[in-house]
């Protein structure tokens, strides 16, 4: 019970800079950044001219956000598999979110998805 109190406590007091920058360690900014580029460079490609602002920003946010959210839902889907292959995570950031798994050798023994592949 002590233990689970001290995590509580040292997420309340975690410095808000450092929140952040986990937040946004944890989709890895380059590569939906490079989808997004890669969807800008497509209308330019399919319409032979640069798209109307609008559409440049909204194709740009759309790759952008897919991507991101894509590499999110990895990481978390794949945090048993890195505990079983000793693995560490893409990124040791999931702290910032509050999640208790967070790093190498912090990986909870069950995530509550059916057997697990030691057994």
């Amino acid at each position: 019970m002590a233990s689970n109190t001290e995590e509580i406590i040292r997420q309340v007091t975690m410095p808000l800079h450092k929140k952040v920058r986990g937040v946004i360690q944890i989709p890895r900014p380059e590569l939906p950044l490079a989808a997004g580029m890669c969807v800008v460079i497509g209308q330019l490609l399919a319409l032979g001219a640069a798209p109307p602002p609008d559409a440049l920003i909204l194709g740009f946010t759309t790759g952008f956000f897919l991507s991101a959210s894509a590499l999110v839902t990895n990481d978390y889907f794949d945090l048993e598999a890195e505990r079983i292959t000793a693995a560490p995570p893409t990124r040791g950031s999931l702290d910032a979110l509050g999640d208790k798994a967070v790093g190498p050798g912090s990986c909870p023994d069950r995530v509550g998805r059916g057997p697990s592949l030691a057994s």
